[in-house]
């Protein structure tokens, strides 16, 4: 009688990027691409955990529900491998780092990159993690710090930072009229004036596929 077949253990790639404009790019299929080639590599079947798109700097805990989720489960015993393209995937923040370390050493869960297995055991690997968490904070800290030193020098010139409100489009900092809604936000200041209530506008936007 032949000898049951081990099943396979599972690699749970988690994918994630910064912000919701990169949602839809090729940065997640680049990813979970990489994750299947090192699943290929130790023979292990995969599960997907797409976060979508999530701040690696602000807590986990609150901003990052499908990263918190695979957190309970690998306390619960229940994940051994986990793969993220590159150790920013998991944080930028020093004290999640440390949290986050804690939790795969404690439940014995083997990490992988890009590049293979990453032993959070060994000192080196250790100290390099917590550098590069550092490293990577100050360069956020540093980027958030020049977007808002551009931010307040093109609001200083007139130029339009806020949302852009419906029936405008934003060229080179400055509003100007949308040129389809632009018709419709007239309109609806005209319907305004002439009475009609916010309801009625509304009925007559959808009506006009608006």
């Amino acid at each position: 009688m032949s000898k049951k077949s081990k099943k396979k253990e599972t690699l749970h790639i988690y994918t994630r990027v910064s912000t919701s404009n990169q949602v839809g790019n090729t940065s997640i299929d680049e990813q979970l691409d990489n994750g299947k080639s090192v699943s290929k590599n130790y023979d292990l079947d995969i599960k997907h955990w797409d976060e979508g798109h999530g701040s690696g700097f602000e807590d986990f805990s609150e901003f990052r529900p499908v990263f918190s989720e695979l957190l309970e489960k690998i306390k619960d015993g229940e994940i051994h491998h986990l793969f993220v393209k590159d150790l920013s995937r998991l944080t930028r923040n020093q004290m999640d780092s440390f949290k986050i370390q804690s939790i795969l050493l404690q439940n014995k869960v083997t990490l992988y990159t890009e590049n293979g297995k990453f032993d959070l055991n060994s000192i080196e690997n250790s100290f390099m993690y917590k550098q590069f968490t550092i490293f990577n904070e100050y360069m956020v800290q540093q980027s958030r710090m020049k977007s808002i030193q551009g931010k307040v020098r093109r609001v200083k010139e007139g130029k339009y930072m806020l949302t852009i409100p419906f029936g405008y489009i934003r060229e080179d900092g400055w509003l100007k009229e949308h040129p389809e809604n632009g018709k419709w936000l007239v309109k609806i200041f005209e319907w305004y004036k002439d009475g009609k209530s916010s309801v009625d506008i509304r009925k007559r936007l959808f009506k006009n596929g608006v």
